[in-house]
């Protein structure tokens, strides 16, 4: 009888065939007992570990882009026990940004990647598997609709072929944060609108029916600016929605509650905030009826934005309430609450780490205490947008990286990591373990009384084709890491030492001042907290500082919010952040 080959054999042998066609040092084989791992950036294999016990789940992490910005805002697991992602891609389709979804199988390899867009600029922020087996994605299109950016939504089928696709707006500007499918087979959108409503930018929710038309449209607002990021329909068959709102509240710019009917009227309107900014993310009904929400402050907590997270009960009052974070910038983009009562989390620590920004993920227990909480990241920037507990109680997280990838250093690439229930993947080490501050609030909820009107979008089918893409895969090596290098920097080497006024008031006279030394040319490319390019400033002179009067590159003034930069020459890149006040 013939001996049957071992594992080891058998990647030995795999080994000296992937040799000898030529991969070269630019690939990597791992053996490991029982597995074998091999790495292959132009995606020819996505593989993680392959084990012969079927209780075992494997665990692993990706990037996958091209040669400019790849981005993707959310996530989630799909029937078959893969995943539906979406976001934007720079580096694929047929504008400057197009829409862009990924179904991927359950070991992290791509099932199929597809482009939407037309020749201007298109962002997909939410995107949920629908009772069909398709998908219904929702965003923002610069390219087609009535105005100057309409939101756009495209119900997908199961292999990413459109069954309908339609935008909504007026003639100013709409974007689109969340969609969900309701209980009757339709959909609920929430996002903004400058075209319609009260004041200068008011939230704006759609009840769709399941082919796209309006069943009711609403604006939610008072006089000046209001955003929904977040929007669940609740058990009741009515809504509950979340964003920011500077027209009411304690402060400079306050949380945003409302639970709405299942008609669109307002069942009650609350503001959460102290006296400064704070923003609201995401939010969840929970099992006892309640709601979590998670966002950041700057009024509360240990450093200058911490995450903020609030438990709320039926009816809006608070339960408790923690920030999380440490002496710089904490953002939360993600929570749901998870199969034991308590609650998974996700955004970015700039406190001290190991980049300038890291993903941070926490699980929470019951009453908001921390359970666990660990870091991931790599030398430069990145960035937690979405988290998801998996079938087997593991988790789902999705991001980009400035790290790694094929956009290294100068443009961000999706991110995305397969977990276990402790948040690690195991046997590779490169989450770091964080002690945040933990503290209780003192916020008290604020009846709300904004103005509630009907809109009257203009609706219109759109003819785009979706473009198959070939994003470039690999596994994310997590090794030991080294100690920093000790190299003296040389002075062509441009570093922002300081950038003032930090706050930026949109009443100032003044310019933003990016403070730097040792220019001889350099790039700074300013973005959202979502990752939409805002404007890009260059330095060729020698000059050592750069300013920039707060418009975008259309011209436009900016909104107060959160906005992060990214400084690049040819031998490093760095970034940082500022806020922008009234």
């Amino acid at each position: 009888m013939k001996k049957l080959m071992s594992v080891r054999s058998i990647a030995i042998l795999i080994g000296i065939f992937v040799f000898l066609l030529g991969f070269g040092s630019n690939h990597e084989i791992e053996f490991k007992e029982g597995s074998l791992v091999i790495d292959i950036s132009q995606g020819v294999l996505m593989a993680g570990t392959t084990n012969t016990d079927p209780n075992v789940t494997d665990y692993w992490a990706i990037t996958c882009g091209g040669s400019y910005s790849d981005i993707i805002y959310s996530i989630q697991q799909t029937a078959d026990g893969g995943y539906i992602m979406a976001g934007a891609t720079g580096s694929f389709g047929a504008g400057a940004e197009d829409f862009w979804v990924l179904k991927l199988n359950a070991d992290g390899s791509v099932a199929w990647q597809k482009t939407y867009g037309g020749n201007s600029m298109e962002y997909a922020y939410s995107i949920r598997e629908t009772a069909d087996g398709g998908y219904i994605a929702a965003g923002g299109t610069g390219s087609s609709g009535a105005g100057d950016r309409d939101i756009w939504v495209l119900k997908l089928k199961a292999d990413g072929s459109v069954a309908w696709q339609k935008t909504y707006g007026g003639s100013s500007k709409e974007w689109a944060y969340s969609i969900e499918q309701t209980t009757d087979g339709g959909y609920i959108v929430a996002g903004y609108t400058y075209s319609f409503g009260a004041g200068d930018g008011d939230i704006w929710a759609l009840k769709l029916n399941a082919d796209g038309s309006v069943a009711w449209q609403k604006t939610y607002g008072g006089s000046n600016y209001e955003y929904a990021h977040s929007v669940r329909q609740t058990a009741d068959g009515g809504y509950i929605l979340a964003g920011h709102i500077y027209s009411f509240g304690a402060g400079e710019g306050d949380i945003w509650v409302l639970k709405l009917n299942a008609d669109g009227s307002v069942a009650w309107q609350k503001t959460y905030g102290g006296s400064s900014m704070e923003w609201a993310s995401s939010i969840q009904q929970t099992a006892d009826g309640g709601y979590v929400l998670a966002g950041h402050t700057y009024s509360f907590g240990a450093g200058a934005w911490d995450i903020w997270v609030l438990k709320l009960k039926v009816n809006g009052n608070i339960a408790w309430q923690k920030t999380y974070g440490g002496s710089d910038y904490e953002h939360a983009y993600s929570i749901q609450q998870t199969a034991d009562g308590g609650y998974i989390m996700a955004g970015s620590t700039g406190s001290p780490g190991t980049g300038s920004c890291d993903s941070w993920v926490l699980k929470l227990n019951v009453d908001g205490s921390v359970a666990w909480q660990k870091t991931c990241g790599a030398s430069h920037y990145e960035v937690a947008y979405c988290v998801q507990q998996t079938a087997d109680g593991g988790y789902i997280m999705g991001g980009h990286t400035y790290s790694s990838g094929v956009g290294h250093l100068e443009y961000p690439d999706i991110w995305v990591s397969r977990r276990n229930s402790y948040g690690e993947i195991p046997g590779r080490v490169a989450s770091g373990t964080t002690n945040a501050t933990v503290s209780d609030t003192p916020a008290v909820g604020r009846d709300a009384n904004a103005a509630i009107a009907n809109s009257s979008a203009i609706i219109s089918d759109t003819n785009i084709s979706p473009l198959d893409s070939s994003a470039q895969m690999t596994i994310i090596r997590y090794e030991t890491r080294k100690a920093a290098s000790t190299a003296t920097l040389q002075e062509s080497i441009y570093r922002v030492v300081k950038t003032y006024p930090n706050p930026y008031s949109l009443s100032s006279t003044e310019p933003l001042t990016f403070s730097g030394t040792g220019v001889s040319h350099a790039t700074i490319r300013i973005y959202t907290l979502s990752g939409e390019l805002v404007k890009t400033l260059e330095e060729t002179k020698g000059e050592d500082k750069i300013t920039w009067d707060g418009r975008n590159e259309n011209g436009e003034r900016i909104v107060r919010g959160i906005y992060f930069y990214t400084t690049k020459n040819p031998k490093e890149k760095n970034t940082g952040k500022f806020t922008v006040v009234r």
